[in-house]
């Protein structure tokens, strides 16, 4: 379905009529797609070979959701319609985003901050020190 540009915040607040969003199979959604998932609304995509083709199966594994990604156009063609017409199948997918939108990481703003902060600090250390290693940083809490 096709609509009008709208400011941002309608733009989010149309989002849940959806009951579905399908990932372009090349380059992948992007904001588009993480807005959708903010918004509770279950994601289909299908994997592929380049970080751009792979961005819709990078969010849905950061939600905690990877059978959101497939890796064949059969697999996507397949489960689309097992979504459009199980209607319990659907809904189950959907309160699954729901829930793990308020606790996986792809939506964890302050972890990804104290992370980001981390690895900062560690660039500022090594720049100081004149050591050129890659960069580890923890995963933190």
């Amino acid at each position: 379905m096709f609509s009008d540009i709208v400011a941002h915040a309608d733009h989010l607040a149309r989002l849940p009529l959806a009951d579905l969003v399908l990932d372009t199979r090349h380059h992948g959604g992007g904001a588009t797609t993480i807005d959708a998932l903010w918004m509770g609304v279950p994601l289909l995509t299908c994997a592929g070979d380049t970080p751009a083709s792979n961005q819709g199966a990078l969010f849905a594994g950061a939600l905690g959701i990877p059978e959101m990604a497939v890796r064949s156009l059969d697999a996507f063609e397949e489960r689309a319609v097992q979504l459009a017409t199980d209607r319990v199948a659907s809904r189950a997918l959907r309160a699954e985003v729901e829930a793990k939108r308020r606790t996986a990481p792809l939506f964890d703003q302050p972890r990804f901050t104290r992370h980001f902060e981390a690895a900062i600090a560690a660039m500022w250390e090594q720049a100081q020190s004149g050591r050129r290693a890659t960069i580890d940083v923890a995963a933190t809490a």
